[in-house]
């Protein structure tokens, strides 16, 4: 407990000197501690940062594009010395969409690349330094595979497109021409390859149930906050407090950065772009909403993952034609994450205090500290987490029944992967 008040101090810090200086106070409690930090003396991590291109796609971290400090036991000791070194290993992950839009073009059936945007984003994607992840296009559809043959083809053909984009002939793009270095027979194995994954984690009880448990956290915090949201009888401050108990007691977790879209959502005059399809009603809308934000606390998680063996750190990025997503990205940066290398939880700092966005006064704040962050509230949750996770299938299916018999939703089909592990 010592260590993590020890990283929570660091990561809480105001400026990248401060964070330094406090590592090096708590130097032996942070052993086996790793910090990236926004600080303008950082260093830029390569293609993985912000960048919008002229016509709106763009690649985006947690950062906002700020340069990055890096520290941990090694770094620390070397800077004192004069000067470190570090190796860090990077991707860009294309959103569904993103692949979307890049599609036609893989498959010839627009002669020549002629959107200025694209250009832009094929010219990034296509230098060989850059990691192109498929791993949202993945985790949206793993539960398809088998549905039917139409659908494997599907997907067959959007892997195969993944990996036309990761092995792109920069010389033939110079003429217009989207085409891999590979033969077709090995784009073919290559595709196959990672269906194969796919269809071994569909099958697995264990991995499918827990990527749909980590995908139904995020859908049942969407159609809570909806809920709330069209309940006309609380102001936008009785909202957000509906919306922790709901947390608190429900899903036996504060989503932290789930509770301030809530708040962004609850004080805006109209809903913000990334909410406009609610007036659809649609259960699918909220689902495909669900995903957004589980590819972003993906990316908080990728942070305390390499790829290589012989890289100290990983910087995420991911690619977005949706500019509804860059905002939800871009409205409440971080400020560092920690994580321990034997637990490889990351530990996230906001670079705005979400509490003095979110409260009109200390006292508010502080209340709403007293509450849901006591140390009984704290041990409380502790005791239920798994429980609740446990129920989490039930939780979702109660809430989009609800949102259909109070709000007039059309209802989703039964889908596995937002209702396992009814109809698996």
């Amino acid at each position: 407990m010592k260590s993590e008040l020890a990283a929570t101090l660091v990561g809480q810090a105001a400026s990248p000197q401060e964070a330094f200086e406090l590592f090096q106070q708590h130097f032996q409690l942070l052993q086996d501690y790793k910090f990236v930090i926004r600080g303008m003396y950082g260093t830029q991590p390569s293609h993985a940062i912000d960048r919008t291109f002229t016509h709106g796609a763009g690649v985006h971290t947690l950062f906002a594009g700020s340069p990055l400090l890096v520290l941990d036991q090694r770094i620390v000791r070397e800077m004192q010395q004069g000067q470190a070194q570090f190796h860090f290993d990077y991707s860009v992950a294309l959103d569904t969409q993103a692949v979307s839009y890049l599609h036609p073009y893989i498959c010839g059936r627009d002669p020549a690349i002629s959107n200025p945007d694209l250009k832009e984003v094929f010219n990034l994607i296509s230098r060989p330094e850059v990691s192109v992840d498929p791993l949202p296009y993945i985790h949206e559809n793993t539960d398809q595979i088998g549905l039917s043959s139409k659908i494997d083809a599907k997907i067959m053909e959007k892997l195969r497109a993944y990996e036309v984009l990761r092995t792109i002939d920069s010389s033939a793009l110079e003429m217009g021409d989207v085409r891999s270095t590979l033969t077709d027979n090995e784009l073919d194995q290559r595709a196959a390859g990672l269906m194969a994954a796919m269809r071994s984690t569909a099958s697995s009880s264990r991995e499918i149930r827990s990527l749909a448990v980590r995908y139904q956290y995020f859908h049942s915090c969407l159609l809570a906050i909806v809920d709330i949201y069209l309940d006309d009888s609380l102001d936008p401050r009785a909202k957000l407090l509906s919306f922790a108990h709901f947390c608190d007691h429900e899903l036996s977790s504060m989503a932290g950065r789930e509770m301030q879209l809530a708040h962004w959502l609850f004080n805006s005059p109209e809903p913000p772009e990334f909410f406009r399809k609610l007036k659809d009603k649609d259960i699918k809308s909220i689902r495909n909403m669900s995903w957004d934000l589980f590819h972003l606390r993906q990316m908080e998680h990728n942070y305390v993952l390499t790829s290589a063996a012989e890289a100290d750190f990983f910087f995420p990025a991911i690619l977005t034609f949706d500019k509804s997503l860059r905002e939800v990205i871009d409205l409440h940066p971080l400020r560092a994450i920690a994580w321990s290398t034997r637990e490889r939880s990351p530990m996230t700092f906001y670079y705005r205090n979400p509490l003095d966005l979110m409260f009109a006064s200390s006292q508010q704040a502080d209340e709403f500290m007293d509450r849901f962050y006591s140390y009984s509230a704290r041990e409380r949750r502790a005791l239920q987490i798994g429980r609740s996770r446990d129920s989490i299938s039930e939780l979702v299916r109660r809430w989009e029944r609800r949102l259909q018999e109070r709000h007039g939703f059309t209802p989703g089909r039964e889908r596995a992967m937002a209702t396992y592990p009814l109809g698996w």
